[in-house]
């Protein structure tokens, strides 16, 4: 009697791992999402907003993807190449239903984009923050040297404790000055467009 005991106490016990570790599997794989989870919306679905001096007339390069397992949104908004002497910008919006996002600082977000991989950049230590639609958002100056010298700012907002994010960049035109109250208009542009 006591061989049976121990057989049932073994089974017992290898079925409660195997349940565990499917579940864990599963948990993983609904906060994370496959790449075959994400599926491609129109780019007219766009929520983000954005505007800024020398983008107006400049068809951006748009992606917005969402995952509907676990309520996922992916939205990038670029506009021109990096390293061109024309104003450029790029903005993302990021929104998952798990708290997950690691917060970056604004100083932070340079380092972050492959972008800024290929030039020679430097961020001012001074994160300040300017009202927004979509609340205040911390912004940093960066100076950049991609053959021109650029003058531009990265900026970030998290909410919904790290569910979402807006982040991203603007450069001015080669060698044009980036002073404060432009830096705050174009904060003021970015905002969150609700669905129909």
């Amino acid at each position: 009697m006591p061989n049976i005991l121990r057989h049932l106490s073994y089974f017992y016990r290898s079925t409660i791992v195997l349940i565990c570790s499917f579940l864990l599997v599963l948990a993983m794989g609904a906060t994370t999402g496959s790449a075959q989870e994400w599926r491609k919306l129109d780019t007219s679905k766009r929520k983000v907003q954005f505007s800024a001096p020398g983008l107006e007339g400049w068809t951006p390069g748009i992606s917005v993807k969402v995952a509907d397992s676990f309520a996922g949104r992916s939205e990038w908004v670029c506009w021109r190449k990096f390293k061109s002497k024309e104003a450029n910008a790029c903005v993302t919006y990021q929104v998952s239903s798990y708290p997950g996002f690691e917060y970056t600082r604004a100083t932070d977000i340079a380092s972050e984009f492959p972008a800024f991989e290929k030039v020679d950049y430097t961020v001012s230590s001074k994160i300040q923050g300017f009202e927004s639609p979509i609340g205040e958002i911390d912004t940093a100056r960066v100076s950049v040297e991609a053959g021109h010298m650029k003058n531009c700012f990265t900026f970030n907002r998290y909410w919904g404790g790290t569910r979402m994010y807006v982040t991203g960049w603007y450069c001015a035109a080669a060698e044009t000055a980036l002073p404060e109250d432009v830096i705050e208009q174009i904060i003021s542009t970015i905002s969150i467009k609700e669905s129909p």
